[in-house]
């Protein structure tokens, strides 16, 4: 299953309510680095990064994604995503979602509601789907990118389903909470994973042992690193040796691992656990601030990895943010980095190629230097800060 288009509407923390990523190469293809061909003239990005200041919503925009993600391919019901403490998901919420499995195109169109949980009297709330529609077409009705997403057709070449017209055994079988998308991608051979949690907690949720060639990218000094569990454990725990050391560690398992090992291993040991999974399966990881602990090289190693045919080869997608432009200039395309901006309390994100069609000129530099506006603190603030601190001190 491959990813093609996000859309989510009726989302008032947005301009207009609305947002749309692509995952859909849409600038022209002259070679086929960081992009993965799913049918003939259709590629899907390998990397996608979303690049803006501080509070523009770059985190809520990977949370919303890895939503849509773990609803069309983990196929988890909506009130497993714990989406209810973010606030961002409302009731009559629409998420739309193309994608391509198994030789056909599909759009998933769902109006999420928000309703008092059933048997419960303290104001608790749960979501339920209120509507949805699943369109299919088979691959030969695509004849170009500029097709891809028209659904309207109403020749013999198009399959519908409508939730509420589903039959009887069906409707009973699938809960209120449960997308219709199941129907069809209950056998779906991809997968997702998220960091998204790691960014203000640091730890590894990887279990078992762990490769040292993964580990001595970050920590040269690391023997080798695993989690056991025996039988008379309730939870798992670490097990460290370091070179040239008899001492083996036995440690909770958990955050107390920052006490032995830098803060860019344990991410380190996350990120790359779950990259390796996601380039296996062809899957999707999303990545709050990828940057954060890393040096530049290891980034770029990282990127690396998702951008090459030759670790990638089933077109697994790295989805990222970050607040370090510089970054960007090691992607070579434009249509796969977004703005992010936060203007009058209302977020927006747009596609970076939208905005800048030369490709001659650094990204770092187009974003840094605020020519585009908003995608730098404004000079003026900056300075009023340095001026309140002179007062001060």
């Amino acid at each position: 299953m491959k990813l093609l288009r996000i859309e989510f509407e009726r989302l008032p923390i947005f301009r207009n309510g609305h947002f749309c990523i692509d995952f859909l190469a849409t600038d022209r293809v002259m070679k086929d680095d960081e992009l993965y061909c799913v049918d003939r003239n259709v590629y899907t990005e390998k990397l996608l990064a979303f690049v803006g200041m501080n509070a523009t919503g770059k985190t809520t925009v990977l949370r919303l994604l890895n939503f849509a993600c773990q609803v069309v391919i983990a196929n988890r019901d909506l009130n497993s995503l714990g989406m209810d403490q973010e606030d961002i998901i409302q009731d009559g919420t629409l998420m739309q979602i193309v994608f391509f499995h198994n030789g056909k195109y599909y759009q998933l169109k769902s109006e999420i509601g928000i309703r008092d949980k059933k048997g419960v009297i303290d104001g608790t709330q749960e979501y339920y789907f209120k509507e949805e529609s699943l369109v299919s077409k088979p691959k030969s009705a695509v004849t170009s990118k500029r097709n891809v997403f028209v659904f309207d057709d109403t020749g013999r070449n198009v399959e519908r389903l409508i939730r509420s017209q589903l039959n009887s055994e069906t409707k009973l079988a699938l809960k209120d909470d449960a997308s219709m998308v199941i129907l069809v991608t209950r056998e779906n051979d991809s997968a997702v994973a998220n960091l998204l949690a790691t960014n203000y907690l640091n730890y590894s949720p990887m279990m078992g042992k762990t490769p040292v060639e993964v580990l001595n990218v970050f920590d040269d000094n690391i023997e080798y690193l695993t989690t056991i569990k025996n039988k008379q454990d309730t939870v798992p725990h670490w097990r460290l040796k370091f070179k040239n050391q008899d001492k083996v560690y036995d440690i909770d398992f958990g955050v107390r691992l920052n006490q032995l090992v830098s803060a860019g291993t344990i991410k380190g040991h996350a990120l790359l656990g779950n990259a390796i999974a996601m380039l296996h399966y062809g899957g999707y990881l999303f990545v709050d601030e990828l940057e954060n602990h890393f040096n530049k090289e290891l980034v770029h190693m990282i990127l690396n990895l998702f951008a090459s045919a030759e670790t990638n080869p089933h077109g697994a997608c790295l989805v990222f943010s970050t607040h370090y432009a510089e970054i960007l200039d090691f992607i070579h395309r434009k249509d796969n980095v977004y703005i992010n901006r936060k203007e009058n309390g209302l977020l927006s994100v747009s596609k970076f190629a939208d905005e800048v069609h030369r490709i001659e000129v650094k990204k770092s530099e187009i974003i840094i230097s605020n020519c585009l506006t908003g995608t730098a603190p404004q000079y003026e603030n900056m300075q009023a800060l340095r001026e309140a601190i002179c007062k001060v001190i």
